[in-house]
């Protein structure tokens, strides 16, 4: 927003990293200040952004923000989630066509009047047409992390409420899809007689209002809106016992195909036709959770669609899910050395305190100089540093590693003389994303061949509800990983989610393995993402297995020697 009202850029950058320091912080700032505690005494916040922090803990807003936004478009956030299209494009778009509104953006490129405008082409229109429909599709949706908070939020409040036995998350939610639709809460009550009350009380509470309300066999369910979130809300209320309140949940999660192939297959019965979660008709649902309580029940919530059509009823039941304890160590983190929060050791002491046997350490490459990438030397002497914290920190491993470029024809940002310094490679695109299908899958075929012992980062190059990916063959990329011996990672940024779960029934039949990474650009990032990865593990069917870094300290340090010996032997 500074950056389009004309602000000093050195001003901009000092905004933007006191907003990630505050992201990061292992405290409420609101409370801090409210108890006389000085934002100045965070490293990295000076006079003027503590006085605003104050201004906002006191008054709740911002003279400052305010004078910024009367002069941006008031739609400025959501144009700029058009892929391709920055601060300075936005800025010439907006003031030569007179637009504040993504609608007026939108008619203006339907009508053909974005081309007319300089430095804009017919194509580029074309584009913007296009995000803008993936923008208007994503809609009101939200990250899972996001989504996540706002339940915890509302069922604190629901809490409340007397009469309320359990509460439960259903739907996309307890599925833990990395984009979230709508919040789904199914809310048992102790007495029956008090549901309508205890539906008050929860629109009451919640400050919702209901968009749709069906009651029936002493069950309520309302669609709503809330004033405390624009995610839409599904709350089912009813009175049923404990275990058909697990089996109802579980109702309310899935589709009705699925569950049906459930129950048929646990009774060895014909097919038996339920209600999809949104049904009018609750009865039916209600009816089915008492009828069915011990098998719904037993379904876990981790499977998705896609898994469950890969892989089919029987053999996902016999899987074991993956769980958070499974994951020994991880790689793909940055620190101070390119664009990390956190310096070397903090992150050590961060993945020992969280549990884990090893790291691994990548920092940018030279060609992200935005990121602060880093040269030759400068690698060199992170090396150094890594070999004597290994040495303070046995048993506890850092590998030695890097998120390398992808350069546009292919070829990896460094030398083969350094890269051979390294334990592992991150490979990742982070440029020229608009390339024709052909030549990106060519590029990427090439990266991943390289002799190393190699993963291939964030694959799709996407944001979720922010930026789709790059035109990708999949399956030929997946060849020739599967080929090679490369490793995919699962970048469980919960921004990225990238390969997307729906992939992941492609590599496991291939034998391809997958690495967990958290892309962490601050410690608490290393542990806090790895759920996400779990999550998405899960949603792909994978196994312990399938992902390498399930492997103790031992066992990871023998693979990745050999596979620095097997990829040099295949790769010449």
């Amino acid at each position: 927003m500074s950056d389009y009202a004309g602000e000093n850029v050195f001003k901009t950058r000092a905004y933007i990293k006191a907003a990630e320091l505050i992201h990061h912080l292992d405290k409420e700032l609101s409370e801090f200040v409210k108890n006389g505690g000085s934002p100045e005494d965070i490293p990295g916040i000076g006079d003027k952004i503590g006085g605003l922090i104050r201004e906002l803990v006191s008054t709740g807003g911002s003279k400052t923000y305010q004078e910024l936004a009367s002069k941006v478009p008031r739609d400025f956030f959501e144009m700029l989630k058009i892929s391709g299209i920055g601060v300075k494009k936005l800025k010439t778009l907006c003031e030569s066509l007179n637009i504040n509104l993504l609608d007026e953006l939108f008619d203006m490129a339907k009508n053909g009047r974005v081309e007319s405008v300089k430095g804009f082409s017919k194509k580029s229109e074309q584009l913007i047409i296009a995000e803008i429909e993936r923008i208007k599709a994503v809609g009101r949706s939200k990250l899972y992390y996001i989504a996540a908070e706002t339940y915890s939020e509302l069922e604190i409040l629901v809490r409340n409420i007397a009469v309320i036995k359990n509460i439960g998350r259903c739907g996309e939610l307890a599925r833990c899809l990395p984009v979230i639709t709508s919040i789904s809460m199914l809310i048992n009550i102790s007495d029956g007689s008090h549901i309508e009350s205890a539906a008050k009380d929860v629109m009451n509470l919640t400050r919702s209002v209901a968009a749709k309300k069906i009651s029936s066999a002493g069950a309520i369910y309302i669609s709503a809106t809330s004033e405390l979130t624009d995610i839409p809300l599904q709350f089912y209320i009813s009175s049923v016992s404990e275990k058909s309140f697990e089996a109802i949940t579980a109702f309310l999660s899935y589709n009705e195909d699925f569950t049906n192939e459930i129950i048929s297959d646990a009774n060895g019965a014909r097919k038996i036709i339920i209600p999809p979660p949104a049904a009018e008709d609750l009865e039916a649902i209600f009816n089915s959770g008492e009828a069915y309580n011990a098998k719904i029940a037993a379904i876990p919530f981790i499977y998705s669609q896609f898994a469950w059509k890969a892989y089919g009823v029987k053999k996902l039941l016999n899987m074991t899910p993956v769980d958070r304890a499974d994951i020994r160590g991880t790689f793909h983190i940055h620190t101070t050395y390119s664009d990390g929060i956190d310096g070397l050791e903090t992150n050590v002491r961060k993945a020992i305190e969280c549990g884990l046997e090893y790291i691994g350490i990548s920092d940018h490459s030279k060609n992200s100089f935005y990121a602060n990438g880093l040269s030759e030397e400068r690698l060199i002497r992170q090396i150094e540093e890594i070999d004597a914290l290994n040495k303070k920190y046995r048993p506890f491993k850092i590998f030695k590693g890097v998120e390398c470029d992808i350069l546009k024809d292919g070829s990896l940002d460094y030398s083969d003389d350094i890269l051979s310094l390294l334990d592992f490679i991150v490979v990742s695109v982070h440029s020229n994303f608009k390339m024709e299908k052909r030549l990106m899958t060519e590029r990427m075929q090439k990266a991943i061949s390289a002799p190393y012992p190699l993963m291939l980062g964030h694959m799709s190059g996407r944001l979720l509800n922010s930026r789709a990916g790059y035109e990708l063959d999949y399956e030929k990329v997946f060849e020739t990983a599967a080929a090679c011996g490369a490793i995919i990672e699962l970048n469980c940024n919960p921004h990225r989610m990238d390969v997307d779960p729906g992939r992941m029934p492609a590599l496991k039949n291939l034998g391809i393995r997958i690495s967990i990474n958290p892309d962490a650009h601050c410690a608490a990032d290393i542990c806090a993402h790895l759920i996400y990865g779990v999550n998405g593990a899960n949603l792909g069917g994978l196994s312990k297995e399938d992902i390498i870094n399930t492997m103790k300290l031992n066992e990871i340090e023998a693979f990745l020697e050999r596979m620095k010996f097997e990829r040099k032997k295949c790769n010449g």
